[in-house]
């Protein structure tokens, strides 16, 4: 059973983009708030953690208890663990941010008060992350979050989020390497000793007295001081589907203040083909520090990319010896992403964003549609925001419709295998495959819904599908899921240049009858789509295998490859002579090399033709 999970952060504005147009120095949705006599500014700033702003919080006066700060107050469930989070950048010495909770009953009254997790540092100078749980106690309806600054000076803010503890999804990417090489990492390192170039440190850490490091000088006596070449660090595969931009953070620092040799680098690259090409996103300047130095590196670029590795590369070109060996360590690895729909292709899927006019409402990125040309009045739709008979969030979305023929709402992606596929040649891509699913809530005996998949070249729809059943009349949210392959072939996948998802209505009535209209509710939509390639790896790495209940997927990285399971199995591995080659027990993941060739993988049942290249 495939089962996505999408977590909702509720909070509104979180990034700090929009601003209030009564003043640019409101952000919206949220409340400004200060201490009695303080003096505070609040201004939208470009150095942001993720997006184009953040908002920078300066505060002039010192006051007893905090000074400013920003709050935003959210309906919750009592004697719940919610996890609060921010990232903040605190140059200033003088000043701290901390997050605090504070509750209140249904009808306003304030309940209890506390700050949650730990304030902000003032030694480092870039983005970090501070927050932790808090749990609402018995009566608790609202919860204000509200981000407080003490003392004098700035602070930027950027990235709030809010999440029921139990459902949080972790960040794409969290290492502090604890154990080397860490689970699902992979090292290549030509060093002939046994520590290598690459190893584990213990000492010179940036963080606490665990990191990787890079031997980057070495001694006269060491063993590798003669080796050439690449040797690197690399990650799991990581899916950055997502809505809103990763970004990668680390943290690094030097064993002394020793220059490296000017023929040698060491780099952070980026991979979004398996590993077959890689891009430098960030390089060493050569400059030593024995201080933790902070490292944000924007991956904006990468967005809506489903096969992402990274790695630390030191490329190694001198053979000059130092007095004694010098590390370059690194601790803290993240990628971090905004939690909101994260293997979705549809922006606002759970119907939160909502555009007004003088007449009408509807969900930011969906148009009303009667069949292919857009809404008019003849097909009479009406759309609204709900924020009361919702699955999940804020609000879904509440159609009521006056009509028979069947109108819709629908989100549009566009181009989404012109690529072939991650580069994929068009000759080899098997199939091309969509997932979608939402919720419906049908309480009217007077109306129904499904949901459908259309594919169009240009304005003609190559395939049209539609759920086989409709909505039926019930008091629970019903799921609605669809798998669709284009049936003409892979050929015409390059001609595809737009998915169109859709809800559409169904007035069950008969005129006079049916103007009295039916409503439908829908919330928590969701869209992923696939390219399988010749029967061997489908190019959607990370979601290879979604229904098989134990193996999640198989990955290739040149003569290697990876195996990820959901439980414990035997993993064999034969040679097209039918040779067993490998047999291991496999709990997690794990990685052989049985070279250049063609093989097949069995795990039970399981049985899979691997080309490595």
């Amino acid at each position: 059973m495939f089962i996505l999970l999408v977590v909702f952060n509720p909070l509104l504005n979180g990034d700090f983009e929009q601003w209030s147009y009564i003043s640019t120095t409101i952000p919206f949705a949220w409340d400004t708030i200060k201490g009695s006599g303080a003096s505070c500014t609040w201004i939208p700033d470009t150095n942001s953690f993720i997006g184009e702003r953040a908002i920078r919080i300066t505060s002039s006066i010192d006051v007893p208890g905090f000074d400013c700060g920003v709050a935003q107050a959210k309906v919750v469930s009592e004697n719940t663990d919610y996890l609060l989070r921010t990232w903040v950048i605190n140059g200033d010495t003088t000043s701290y941010a901390r997050i605090f909770a504070r509750c209140y009953d249904a009808d306003g009254n304030f309940l209890s008060s506390d700050s949650v997790g730990i304030s902000s540092s003032s030694n480092l100078s870039g983005w970090q992350q501070i927050g932790g749980i808090y749990t609402t106690p018995a009566g608790c309806y609202y919860l204000d979050m509200q981000v407080r600054v003490y003392g004098t000076g700035s602070i930027i803010l950027d990235a709030a989020s809010m999440f029921i503890s139990s459902t949080f999804v972790p960040d794409e990417l969290v290492e502090s390497f604890d154990t080397y090489v860490p689970d699902g990492w992979l090292e290549e390192d030509p060093g002939l000793t046994s520590s290598g170039l690459l190893q584990k440190r213990t000492s010179a850490c940036p963080i606490d007295g665990k990191c990787f490091g890079t031997k980057y000088r070495q001694s006269a006596s060491d063993g590798d001081l003669d080796v050439v070449g690449l040797a690197f660090l690399m990650t799991d595969t990581m899916d950055f589907v997502t809505p809103t931009p990763e970004t990668l953070f680390f943290y690094w620092r030097t064993s002394d203040l020793t220059f490296p040799n000017p023929e040698d680098s060491i780099n952070v690259e980026i991979s979004i083909d398996g590993g077959n090409s890689w891009t430098r996103i960030w390089q060493w300047d050569g400059t030593p520090s024995t201080t933790a130095v902070a490292e944000t590196v924007a991956l904006d670029v990468y967005n809506d990319q489903s096969q992402v590795l990274l790695r630390f590369a030191f490329y190694k070109n001198s053979t000059n010896s130092a007095p004694t060996n010098k590390y370059f360590n690194v601790d803290s690895v993240k990628v971090v992403h905004s939690y909101v729909g994260r293997y979705n292709r549809l922006t606002n899927p759970g119907f939160e964003l909502w555009l007004y006019d003088t007449l009408d409402m509807m969900a930011d990125y969906w148009e009303r549609r009667n069949n292919r040309a857009p809404y008019s009045n003849i097909a009479q739709l009406w759309i609204m925001r709900d924020p009361v008979n919702v699955f999940s969030g804020n609000y879904s979305l509440k159609a009521y419709f006056t009509t028979t023929q069947n109108p819709f709402v629908e989100q549009t992606l566009a181009n989404p295998f012109t690529d072939g596929c991650a580069g994929q040649l068009v000759s080899d891509i098997d199939s091309y495959s969509v997932h979608i699913s939402t919720r419906l809530y049908d309480n009217d005996p007077n109306g129904k819904a499904r949901i459908g998949v259309v594919w169009y070249s240009g304005t003609s729809a190559i395939q049209v599908t539609y759920t086989p059943v409709y909505t039926v009349n019930s008091t629970v949210w019903q799921l609605f899921e669809l798998y669709d392959t284009l049936s003409s072939g892979p050929a015409q996948g390059t001609s595809v240049d737009s998915i169109n998802f859709r809800i559409r209505f169904y007035n069950e009535g008969t005129f006079p009858d049916a103007e009295n209209g039916a409503t439908v509710y829908a919330d928590s939509v969701n869209l992923t789509w696939y390219c399988f390639v010749d029967d061997v790896t489908p190019v959607d790495v990370a979601e290879m295998y979604p229904m098989h209940p134990v193996v999640e997927y198989i990955r290739h990285y040149g003569d290697r490859l990876q195996v990820s399971l959901r439980r414990p199995a035997a993993v064999e591995i034969y040679d097209v002579r039918g040779r067993l080659l490998f047999r291991k027990e496999v709990n997690g993941r794990a990685w052989f090399r049985p070279g250049r060739g063609v093989f097949m993988v069995r795990i039970g049942d399981f049985r899979r033709k691997v080309v490595l290249y």
